[in-house]
């Protein structure tokens, strides 16, 4: 009791490794695809450094059924974002205008009281109990010379990128068509804006910031 009241967290972790029957004591496990991480942890552990944290960011749980899941409210920001991407021309928004965000959302979507957004519901996306895994975040600079950016360990969902085989997380949306600078917003319509949109981001992020020696592996 003494030890879990303690302050110094590197002791309580070690402690906790030690002691704990994960059977009994733990709620969930995830699948962890970083040897260095496992190796950096069981150091830490070791030394009962409080200087290594071992941080990892988790996602969002469950907290009855401890089931992984992404917001609703996130997925509807990034569709938001390529929405707004769609018209910025029939807005008139201009490069001033991105000093304020209330400029540019107002001539796209109108008042807030009025934003068309309301017509759409985003629900959360379960990713389940096995749907995610930790891993290390890795930079491939197209300049080697540059000096790399430290990256953390983060939990993410499992995709073709990761295991090389494809998932599927359903999407349940309700939406009221709604009309929008003169053109009908539907679901077909958010589909292809986030098409175009992102499609076109990731080439840039990939032309942009990746060497030409990790081009293959990128592409899958």
């Amino acid at each position: 009791e003494r030890m879990m009241e303690s302050d110094n967290f590197a002791n309580v972790r070690s402690f906790i490794a030690e002691k704990f029957n994960l059977e009994n004591a733990v709620l969930c496990s995830i699948p962890v695809d970083s040897p260095k991480l496992l190796e950096t942890y069981q150091k830490a552990i070791r030394e009962k450094n409080p200087r290594n944290q071992v941080l990892i960011k988790p996602v969002m749980r469950n907290e009855l059924t401890q089931e992984a899941f992404i917001p609703g409210s996130s997925i509807k920001g990034s569709i938001r974002t390529a929405i707004a991407n769609r018209f910025v021309e029939a807005a008139g928004v201009t490069s001033n205008d991105s000093r304020g965000r209330d400029d540019y959302n107002n001539k796209i979507f109108g008042r807030i009281d009025k934003d068309p957004m309301r017509y759409l519901k985003i629900y959360d996306v379960t990713l389940g109990k096995a749907g995610t895994v930790v891993v290390e975040a890795k930079e491939l600079p197209l300049n080697p010379d540059k000096p790399l950016t430290p990256k953390d360990h983060m939990e993410v969902a499992c995709s073709l990128s990761h295991t090389g085989r494809e998932y599927v997380y359903p999407l349940q949306l309700s939406m009221a068509p709604f009309d929008l600078h003169g053109v009908r917003v539907d679901t077909a319509f958010l589909i292809d804006s986030l098409y175009r949109f992102y499609i076109a981001k990731y080439t840039e992020e990939y032309l942009k910031f990746y060497d030409s020696s990790s081009s293959d592996e990128i592409k899958k």
